[in-house]
């Protein structure tokens, strides 16, 4: 996350304000991500260079809030929630779907669970 990397999470913020070749890729994967979920029925919108240029300045904007306040709550699930209302999701699901995510990070993942285990036994015995 940004708050764990600030050094990545300014480069971010400084690229999507410039019309580099960085903000391009970011901009590429965005417009990916937009189809993918346009074609699986998941978003209701018509792609256009505003809805990306928006969808960017959200993402920007976001990063920003975490890297200057980084223990302000949510500001990832906010961010998010602004952009898939951006993207035709109603404000019901996208709490659903943010909640979701802010529950699944929350988790550690079997791998990390492992790991921890392991090391908790070797420091025990």
């Amino acid at each position: 996350s940004a708050a764990a990397e600030p050094e990545w999470g300014w480069l971010i913020v400084e690229a999507l304000g410039d019309l580099g070749t960085f903000h391009d890729q970011i901009s590429r994967g965005i417009r990916k991500d937009v189809a993918i979920g346009i074609a699986q029925g998941g978003f209701a919108v018509d792609p256009s260079d505003l809805l990306f240029a928006s969808l960017l300045s959200v993402v920007s904007v976001g990063l920003r809030e975490r890297l200057q306040h980084p223990k302000a709550p949510d500001v990832e699930g906010r961010a998010a929630q602004f952009v898939l209302r951006m993207l035709g999701v109603s404000a019901a699901a996208a709490l659903k779907k943010t909640e979701a995510a802010r529950k699944r990070r929350a988790k550690p993942q079997r791998h990390e669970r492992k790991s921890k285990v392991r090391t908790v036994r070797r420091l025990t015995n």
